[in-house]
């Protein structure tokens, strides 16, 4: 729940003092700056009304508020999503008007010199930013040849024709990148028990989720499935609590081959199966750590989580595999040594199937045809 706290006192510029806690996916962070909120908006937006406000809003802005985001993002360890995910809530939490917030957003991400635009309608703002990666599902514009995305991700209403105000930017103004960063959080956390059946034997692991983490990856940018979702390193909860548990597990296993099915069917029948669309109303592709710390999963989330345990667990490359108008993806393994004939070549490289939604298909089974393939997707 966020928590915000206000303190008023007299600056000698006769504005008053705001501070405001805001809550950082469980981490208290303090903002002090002049009080934002008496910063008056037109009524109607224009090129002319819009630059009376912001000249406004930047006489209000103090010097030490942009440093003291600065020191958040060092102390967080954020990346540039990171960055914007801390603005907006330090921003929704300065100011109860929505266009101010949205003003003040384009304000502060200006000064960290990223390449952002503000537009406009007749009575509505919205900052716009330009993203190293594309997003999935996003509201996006074009100007000056460049591709700029709404920085509420999860907001798609268009508002119908957008205008862009027209303020100066730097030429070196930077992109927001996407990079493979964790945020030093962990002040959110649960546990669950996971259990599966292999060969006969009853497995099961106690996974703690650091829920500040997978809060803050479901708050990014829906980017194209792929590569991005299993490059992201994990927090040290996953590596204690899930992949410690699967390695020891492993120990005892003698072959590549036993290994890689002992993971499939870990992530065949550890989870409940629901649609993104009966789960949420809209397509989500899920980090490997979400799925792990989520009730349900569907085939794109196990996919990528096995991905993610071949590659970290035994060093196997994977690819996806998407039948197309089928609704439907699995995976191809390269297994060194693998001990029966391999399922398909790609890139002149042999991969074993894998069915990790199914429940007891074993390594290289399907119950779909490998002809009915529509795409390879490289993972690594």
């Amino acid at each position: 729940m966020k928590r915000v706290l206000l303190i008023l006192m007299m600056l000698p510029n006769a504005f008053f003092a705001f501070s405001a806690t805001v809550d950082f996916y469980g981490h208290s962070i303090n903002f002090t700056t002049t009080y934002l909120d008496q910063t008056a908006l037109p009524t109607t937006f224009n090129e002319v009304s819009l630059k009376t406000a912001s000249i406004a809003l930047d006489k209000k802005i103090s010097a030490n508020l942009y440093s003291q985001i600065e020191n958040a993002v060092v102390a967080y360890n954020l990346d540039d999503v990171g960055t914007v995910l801390l603005v907006q809530k330090m921003s929704e939490a300065a100011v109860k008007n929505k266009n101010l917030k949205q003003l003040l957003q384009f304000k502060v991400l200006s000064h960290l010199n990223y390449d952002v635009r503000l537009t406009y309608t007749a009575n509505k703002l919205s900052c716009f930013g330009v993203l190293q990666h594309s997003a999935a599902t996003a509201v996006y514009l074009f100007f000056d040849e460049k591709k700029y995305t709404k920085l509420d991700f999860n907001d798609l209403s268009t508002e119908g024709t957008r205008y862009i105000y027209k303020s100066e930017i730097n030429e070196e103004a930077k992109v927001i990148e996407t990079s493979n960063k964790l945020p030093k959080i962990n002040a959110h956390k649960s546990e669950r028990k996971l259990a599966w059946v292999f060969q006969g034997k009853v497995y099961q692991l106690n996974a703690t989720s650091n829920n500040s983490i997978t809060e803050y990856l479901s708050d990014r940018p829906l980017l194209e499935l792929g590569k991005s979702y299993i490059l992201m390193p994990h927090s040290n909860e996953f590596e204690t609590t899930v992949l410690n548990p699967l390695r020891d597990y492993m120990k005892t296993m003698s072959t590549n081959d036993q290994k890689a099915d002992f993971l499939l069917h870990f992530v065949q029948s550890a989870f409940a199966y629901k649609t993104d669309g009966d789960q949420y109303g809209h397509e989500k592709y899920n980090f490997p750590e979400e799925t792990i710390a989520s009730n349900f999963s569907d085939c794109e989330d196990r996919v990528l989580l096995l991905a993610y345990l071949y590659k970290k667990l035994l060093g196997f490359n994977s690819v996806m595999l998407d039948f197309g108008s089928a609704k439907h993806v699995a995976l191809g393994v390269e297994i060194p040594g693998h001990s029966n004939s391999w399922s398909f070549k790609y890139n002149k490289k042999p991969y074993i199937f894998c069915e990790p939604t199914g429940l007891g298909y074993d390594l290289g089974e399907s119950y779909f045809q490998l002809s009915a393939i529509a795409e390879v997707i490289e993972l690594y």
